[in-house]
């Protein structure tokens, strides 16, 4: 999606850059073209700048829609293994073995997952969990 998103950014701001270049030469443009026929081709050319503005409406709502589902997921997951962590320590408690005087080898972390762009640049976090 990012590298999409880039590569209509481009189209988008080229179609900006050719506007402003339409905006500053006007006047040569009437000439070359004729003015009617160049008021024309802007309306044509505004209807185009205005279904890129759509689409790219579009496109944003979309993965705002899957970040926010990715969100949701990873929340119940959260929760799910915050349940499942609550559970071992309460049978824990209930055999006489205090949640402090477990081992932390005894703890096991799931892997991160490979396509989570969140955690991968922030090594600070992750080298306090290594300790």
């Amino acid at each position: 999606m990012r590298k999409f998103k880039t590569f209509y950014y481009i189209i988008y701001f080229g179609y900006i850059g050719t506007s402003v270049y339409f905006g500053l030469y006007t006047e040569t443009m009437f000439k070359q073209f004729g003015m009617f026929s160049f008021l024309k081709f802007l309306q044509y050319w505004a209807a185009a700048g205005m279904l890129l503005l759509i689409f790219e409406w579009i496109l944003e709502n979309i993965h705002l829609f899957q970040l926010r589902r990715r969100n949701k997921r990873l929340e119940k997951e959260v929760m799910s293994l915050k349940s499942e962590l609550y559970e071992i320590q309460k049978d824990k408690i209930a055999s006489g073995t205090t949640p402090e005087a477990l081992p932390p080898e005894t703890v096991q972390l799931a892997p991160p997952d490979k396509d989570s762009s969140a955690t991968s640049g922030n090594s600070s976090e992750s080298s306090k969990f290594a300790d």
